[in-house]
């Protein structure tokens, strides 16, 4: 559980277990890789600065800003889900942060819009079932799936679908 204070350095944190984190810092060079639930909460601020963060588990993210400085990456990997579960800013991209999507990203709670301000690249499936879901950094899909299960999708700049599919009922 991380509540505060910075996680730092070159070396490869590997979370098996349950893991919350509702603030503080991860930076440096290394990376942190949780294989177990996680849970992304409270309404403070989470920085990735620098740092790799792999998703290998099953995430949600329930409330707060994660803010990505540096070159930091998050990274859902095949088999694992990153889950949104309420509106607002959800992410703000400073510094050429950014979003890779190997998994299952779902926005399945909050009826109004989730601001998703990351550069995104998606090769599996995003999937909006509620609310909006608002793209406000570059979105490039080679591969996989953008649908639209009850909710529907905003973006600024445009969607790039380079391959893939976008599929649903909504805008």
């Amino acid at each position: 559980r991380q509540d505060g204070g910075e996680l730092t350095g070159p070396g490869a944190l590997v979370l098996d277990g349950p893991f919350q984190w509702n603030s503080g810092t991860m930076s440096g060079s290394g990376l942190t890789r949780a294989n177990g639930p996680t849970t992304l909460g409270t309404g403070s601020n989470k920085q990735l600065d620098g740092r790799l963060f792999l998703n290998a588990g099953a995430l949600v993210w329930t409330n707060g800003a994660v803010l990505v400085y540096a070159g930091g990456v998050i990274s859902n990997l095949a088999g694992a889900t990153f889950e949104l579960t309420f509106d607002g800013t959800a992410s703000i991209n400073t510094g050429n942060g950014s979003f890779d999507n190997a998994g299952l990203v779902r926005k399945s709670g909050g009826t109004g819009t989730a601001s998703w301000n990351w550069n995104t690249r998606n090769h599996a499936t995003v999937e909006a079932r509620v609310g909006t879901l608002n793209f406000n950094g570059p979105f490039t899909q080679t591969a996989g799936l953008t649908l639209l299960d009850g909710g529907a999708l905003g973006a600024n700049p445009p969607l790039q679908l380079l391959g893939g599919v976008l599929a649903g009922t909504n805008t």
